[in-house]
């Protein structure tokens, strides 16, 4: 059955039953179809009603030990650990030897503050237990590891039930987790390598294996993974994202494309995904087709200020300052304690020949994150150009005193000998070499013409 007749049939369903509740009768049906309604609400947060229709099931099949596990299970996801109980304990006689029961309520003892309790019940289920079942104590042994934060206990457990069951994927998602938490990433990786060498069809185990390898910086192991993983199951969206974001992180610009428009033809849009593909396009030097993939994240989330951002370095990129000067105000509009936005609408500024409105933003950026260096130097080279000089020295005093960045000294350096104060600019220039000269190529990054002016290298080479 596809998943418009799945949808269907679950809205008849609860058509059904409504109407039987507006005849004021107590609503009537099969097994099935309450198992249905009761699976369908609780997978939808609706606990209350999932709660109404497990009584009411109840009802009428009160020998089903399939419905007081349900009722147990919302019960526990509402944390009424005591009414779980009581409702597991009034099930026991009916099904006295059945795992589930016995399995949900240690569950419940663990989640309501019992992991003694849980544990001791786990132990006591071991005897004659089965793989399938072997592999679900293991898991809950495992929560109460977690639980008490023994991620090495937590580790064994799960290695154990693989070595009884390698395939079993919940297993496996939680082993995933557990390596991370643990950081044993190499014997986390013999381990998957062994499973996949048994059975190299198993998604999940290659997006684990994906996951370590990415931990491990080896990244083209883990995207080799994470693709595995992908083709195995088409519908393990998570493999692709991982695969599309460290591509992106590794630079392949156009691998990384390729799955993002994977996940954008497989799944419902979103700004973030729009956002991501836009990227791609402009570290890809597109930049029409960036814009493009921007506003489809901004008809999303109109007040997405990243978006609109991104947008205006997009129009700087094209040399497009009004346009860029709109978008950035746009931005500053939704999220106006952003010194990135204010900062590059400086640039914007400085490119137009506003020389006093690049000021004005330069000033938000540096009273936002005084801390940031960056944003005083090009205040400081700002007030030189428009003459200020006093203004500039000043400047650069007070984001000396904010961030402590050496940086600043050098682009005193070059502000004095802007100012025709070559004696004072050699001052310190010896002191900035002094404090950290590996910084010294900054100078010729502020001011290019230095790098070829007599006094200023002979100091340097002296360093060297």
């Amino acid at each position: 059955m596809n998943r418009r007749q799945t949808d269907t049939s679950i809205h008849q369903l609860i058509e059904a039953y409504e109407a039987q509740l507006l005849e004021g009768k107590s609503a009537f049906m099969d097994e099935q179809a309450f198992s249905q309604l009761i699976h369908y609400y609780g997978h939808g947060l609706e606990y209350e009603k999932a709660l109404e229709i497990a009584d009411q099931a109840l009802m009428y099949h009160h020998f089903s030990i399939d419905f007081y596990l349900q009722k147990a299970e919302i019960l526990l996801a509402m944390r009424h650990y005591e009414s779980a109980l009581a409702l597991l304990q009034q099930a026991e006689p009916i099904a006295p030897n059945n795992s589930e029961l016995a399995l949900l309520r240690a569950e419940v003892l663990l989640y309501s503050g019992k992991p003694e309790e849980a544990s001791n019940h786990l132990e006591r289920l071991k005897n004659n237990a089965d793989t399938a079942l072997f592999c679900d104590i293991c898991l809950l042994e495992a929560a109460i590891a977690e639980h008490r934060q023994e991620y090495e206990s937590m580790f064994v457990l799960l290695k154990t039930a693989l070595q009884h069951d390698s395939e079993n994927e919940e297993v496996l998602e939680k082993f995933g987790r557990c390596i991370a938490l643990t950081k044993r990433y190499e014997e986390g990786i013999a381990v998957h390598e062994a499973i996949l060498e048994d059975n190299a069809y198993i998604s999940i185990a290659w997006y684990n294996l994906g996951q370590a390898y990415t931990y491990l910086g080896k990244y083209e192991q883990a995207t080799e993974a994470y693709e595995l993983a992908y083709v195995i199951d088409e519908d393990f969206l998570e493999a692709c994202k991982e695969c599309a974001d460290l591509f992106f992180e590794t630079g392949q610009y156009d691998q990384a494309l390729k799955y993002y428009e994977e996940l954008c033809d497989r799944q419902d849009k979103d700004p973030d995904l729009y956002a991501a593909m836009g990227r791609c396009h402009y570290e890809l030097r597109q930049y029409s087709n960036a814009r493009a993939f921007f506003f489809k994240g901004i008809a999303l989330d109109p007040l997405n200020d990243d978006l609109f951002y991104r947008i205006a370095e997009c129009y700087m990129q094209d040399d497009k300052w009004l346009k860029a000067v709109y978008y950035l105000e746009k931005a500053i509009d939704v999220e106006a304690e952003n010194e990135t936005y204010f900062a590059a609408l400086g640039k914007c500024f400085v490119e137009l020949d506003q020389l006093e409105e690049a000021r004005s933003a330069l000033l938000e950026a540096v009273r936002i994150n005084p801390e940031e260096y960056l944003y005083w130097m090009q205040l400081a080279c700002l007030m030189v150009e428009i003459g200020e000089n006093e203004a500039a020295l000043e400047t650069l005093d007070m984001g000396e005193e904010e961030s402590g960045a050496i940086e600043l000294m050098y682009c005193r350096v070059a502000c004095l000998m802007a100012m025709g104060k070559p004696k004072q600019a050699q001052y310190w220039l010896n002191e900035a070499l002094t404090e950290d000269f590996e910084l010294h190529p900054i100078l010729f990054e502020i001011a290019p013409q230095l790098s070829t002016h007599p006094s200023i290298t002979a100091i340097i080479a002296c360093y060297e």
